[in-house]
């Protein structure tokens, strides 16, 4: 007997495996952050002066808008372009958090095993805290955002209408009053060309669960 609905299906993973063999799939880590304890004189002081005399120059330096530290400097690297930024001055009454906070910005596996080998040369403990994993799906097709959209699925996803006028709106998995999205999904423009994105989310909680730090990312595509 003919099965209408089974046929449709079979034929719209097959459309959608076809779409998947011809196009470009970038994984890479949009950012990471982690901590770092330390009890050496003037932690701060001896970090910026390795990141300057690694041809790291400070762009901007402000007060943090967080309740933990009161400042943050942002450095980049004059040879790869990777932007790092520190969060420093602790307040006194979160004295049990980590001395120093920092992110990396888009970086490459070289940039993280770097740091990690330059945190435990001068005495700092790193305890990583956020990660985000990304996939770019180039060119944009609106076959690959239907499927992710219809297939991916936690208890706390976004509601409402996913389409409004030709586009699909921005689509999560996550408490969004929370800030904790473990999952977004969205349409993005890199150097003009339209692309989808899907963000991983790795919060704290999942990162130590699974025993993860800076010395577990050579199993990572950048």
């Amino acid at each position: 007997m003919y099965n209408e609905n089974a046929c449709y299906e079979a034929n719209y993973y097959t459309d959608i495996l076809y779409i998947l063999s011809n196009i470009n799939i970038n994984p890479h880590i949009d950012r990471i952050y982690f901590s770092c304890n330390s009890e050496i004189v003037k932690p701060v002081e001896k970090l910026v002066s390795i990141l300057e005399a690694n041809n790291y120059e400070c762009k901007y330096g402000y007060f943090a808008e967080g309740k933990v530290y009161q400042r943050i400097r942002m450095f980049e690297s004059n040879i790869t372009g990777i932007r790092v930024s520190i969060l420093y001055g602790r307040n006194k009454k979160y004295s049990f958090y980590p001395c120093i906070g920092i992110t990396i910005y888009k970086p490459d596996r070289d940039t993280i095993d770097w740091f990690d080998t330059i945190c435990n040369s001068i005495g700092f403990v790193t305890s990583l805290s956020h990660v985000e994993v990304t996939m770019d799906f180039s060119p944009y097709k609106y076959e690959i955002h239907e499927f992710l959209w219809k297939h991916l699925y936690l208890k706390y996803n976004s509601g409402g209408s996913r389409f409004y006028k030709g586009e699909f709106s921005t689509f999560y998995i996550g408490h969004k009053r929370k800030n904790s999205k473990s999952v977004i999904l969205y349409q993005k423009k890199i150097d003009g060309i339209s692309v989808l994105r899907l963000e991983l989310r790795l919060n704290r909680a999942y990162i130590k669960k699974r025993g993860l730090g800076l010395d577990c990312f050579e199993k990572i595509i950048l």
